[in-house]
């Protein structure tokens, strides 16, 4: 039940807007633990290009669910919601979630949608369609306005729901208001400061080629073809690049930073549309985000 969870508080956004460094700040003030709500750092052997937390600063804070999963697992966001909340539940902790994961995120907070069992041969059905974003925006447009189009998982997805249902996924979410639990944060960063930043942490993730080797060594397991994350943003320029489709290292790095902005865009997006959501400039003192959240503790307005 939400209401038996721990106080808790989402740290959401864009990527590359300063999320982690801020909640291992406001972690360690407040002597909380972290819930992670991105889905690439379930993942025990993708590190470099999810720009995972150090192994010195998971072991300083406590994080949960962050590396629960080997090569060719999976986990999706109806279990991530149920594990999530089996620890906001069991704990006496205060806690920040930390990711900018909304599909994921909107499913600890929101719930889901009451949705039927999809029959295994609508999803074979599915996966049979040639061009499923295409027919995405033929039977359902609302929904492909609202999901990435490279984004195959969410778009296969809904036209599940369609195809099992004959009820367009968006008239699904229009009958069913699902609202939010706990309070949210994020940084705001001007597109030029957010370019500067996913510029510079792409330099780090090709240093030395550490991306390039991650992705090497994860290839090797035969269990890794076809696993979802390595169809995310910088992973799939990586094995496009050793694939031979990408031909120069200044080519993969303009590719996922282009790649990242984008992602970066439709984020914001998504969390704009979350009028929970409290907004902070990302060069506003930490002291006045630290009070902010101090009020929401002390008063238990934490909860929305």
């Amino acid at each position: 039940m939400k209401s038996d969870r721990a106080p808790h508080i989402y740290i959401v956004g864009q990527t590359a807007s300063g999320k982690t460094g801020l909640s291992l700040s406001l972690a360690d003030h407040f002597g909380s633990e972290i819930l992670n709500t991105d889905s690439l750092m379930f993942y025990k052997d993708l590190s470099i290009g999810t720009a995972k937390p150090t192994k010195e600063e998971l072991r300083t804070i406590k994080h949960h669910m962050v590396d629960v999963c080997d090569v060719g697992e999976d986990i999706n966001a109806a279990d991530y919601a149920l594990k999530a909340a089996f620890i906001l539940e069991s704990s006496k902790k205060t806690f920040f979630c930390v990711g900018g994961s909304g599909f994921y995120i909107d499913a600890l907070d929101k719930g889901l949608l009451p949705l039927p069992e999809t029959d295994p041969l609508v999803i074979e059905k599915v996966n049979e369609i040639r061009d499923p974003v295409l027919e995405l925006e033929s039977v359902d447009p609302e929904s492909f306005n609202s999901i990435a189009k490279e984004d195959l998982y969410r778009v296969k997805r809904a036209l599940q729901v369609f195809h099992q249902t004959k009820i367009p996924l968006s008239q699904w979410k229009s009958e069913n208001i699902l609202h939010p639990y706990a309070k949210k944060i994020a940084l705001h960063l001007e597109r030029d400061e957010l370019l500067k930043r996913v510029t510079k942490r792409t330099d780090l993730m090709l240093k030395d080629s550490g991306l390039i080797d991650e992705v090497r060594e994860v290839v090797k397991n035969p269990k890794s073809t076809p696993w979802r994350p390595l169809g995310s943003v910088g992973y799939k320029q990586t094995l496009e690049y050793l694939n031979g489709d990408i031909e120069s290292l200044e080519e993969l790095k303009e590719k996922i930073v282009t790649k990242t902005m984008q992602l970066a865009k439709r984020q914001k997006t998504w969390f704009k549309k979350d009028k929970t959501v409290k907004w902070f400039s990302g060069d506003q003192p930490l002291l006045e985000i630290k009070e902010y959240i101090l009020k929401l503790w002390e008063t238990d307005k934490w909860r929305v």
